[in-house]
C-alpha cells in the first residue's frame, strides 16, 4: 500500500488498532489488516471575523485576525 504525502492511515488488525501508516510504501496483510480511517495532515485556513476595539471612548479602531502555521 502506498500512502500520499501529508496523509496518514490508520490500521486495524481483527477490528483492533494496530498502528499508523505513514507516508511512503508500507505492506498489509489482505483479510487480516484494514484501513478504517484516513486522515489528511494538511494546514487548513481558518477565516477570523474582525472585530471592533475601542482604545478610548472618543477612538476606536478596527483589527483583522489572520492564522499563522
Amino acid at each position: 500500500m502506498v500512502v500520499p504525502q501529508q496523509a496518514a492511515y490508520i490500521v486495524e488488525r481483527f477490528g483492533k488498532f494496530e498502528k499508523m501508516l505513514d507516508p511512503g510504501l508500507n505492506f498489509l496483510i489482505p483479510l487480516v489488516h484494514r484501513i478504517p480511517y484516513v486522515y489528511s495532515l494538511k494546514e487548513e485556513a481558518l477565516s477570523v471575523p474582525s472585530q471592533v476595539r475601542s482604545a478610548q471612548l472618543t477612538h476606536s479602531s478596527q483589527c483583522h485576525g489572520f492564522s499563522a502555521p
